[in-house]
């Protein structure tokens, strides 16, 4: 088994992050994880200034993540590898 991606994300500074910022990074997240030949990411993101809610929550699933909180103001989202393709 190979070790998955590793990509840190600090959002230190930060005030906000929208939905729709949120969005366009996991789709872009979500499509590297998704090539033929792409490990399993995990990504951690640190100093949010938000809350997990169900929203982004939702959202990270929809895009294929498992998203945890892993202390007050950090994300952790874990996507296994892409399943390889039938010939």
């Amino acid at each position: 088994m190979r070790q998955p991606e590793e990509v840190s994300i600090d959002f230190i500074g930060v005030e906000a992050v929208t939905p729709s910022f949120l969005d366009a990074l996991l789709r872009i997240l979500s499509e590297e994880a998704g090539s033929a030949t792409a490990k399993a990411v995990r990504v951690t993101i640190t100093n949010l200034s938000i809350e997990l809610s169900s929203r982004f929550a939702a959202m990270t699933r929809f895009h294929g993540f498992d998203l945890q909180e892993a202390g007050a103001s950090t994300w952790v989202l874990a996507k296994p590898p892409a399943a390889e393709a039938f010939p």
